[in-house]
């Protein structure tokens, strides 16, 4: 039987900082030489730490019936600013992503702008969150 207690669904604050960690575990297992010269991309990583961090920390995850707080206008500021900034980081990380994708010139440098789009995403994701 599940506990009295059920958890919400929906991301929380702490999952951001999972999902990070298991993007990070991610590109370092990537490295792995797994058949022939390619290397494995672990893509579930960071859905896989953020359902370890659900089970082993639930008590980070407010119940569904939590009652929401209201925002000030500081916060919700800092919301749009985290939503606006997040987005404008993944979008200029994401075109020259796509620019240096497209030409053959250094392609070791395309995959390292991955990191620049997750954090931009992870800011925007925090700054919708919040909102919401």
């Amino acid at each position: 039987m599940a506990s009295g207690n059920p958890r919400n669904p929906t991301l929380h604050f702490w999952d951001v900082p999972a999902a990070l960690l298991g993007l990070a575990v991610a590109g370092a297992l990537s490295r792995i030489p797994l058949l022939g010269e390619y290397g494995l991309l672990w893509i579930g990583a960071p859905a896989a730490f953020v359902a370890l961090r659900r089970l082993a920390l639930p008590q980070l995850t407010p119940a569904a019936t939590a009652p929401r707080p209201s925002l000030s206008i500081w916060q919700r500021l800092g919301a749009y600013f985290c939503l606006i900034l997040g987005g404008v980081i993944t979008l200029i990380a994401g075109i020259a992503f796509y620019i240096n994708a497209t030409r053959e010139t250094r392609p070791e440098f395309t995959w390292q702008l991955l990191l620049p789009i997750a954090i931009g995403g992870a800011l925007a994701m925090v700054g919708i969150r919040r909102l919401t």
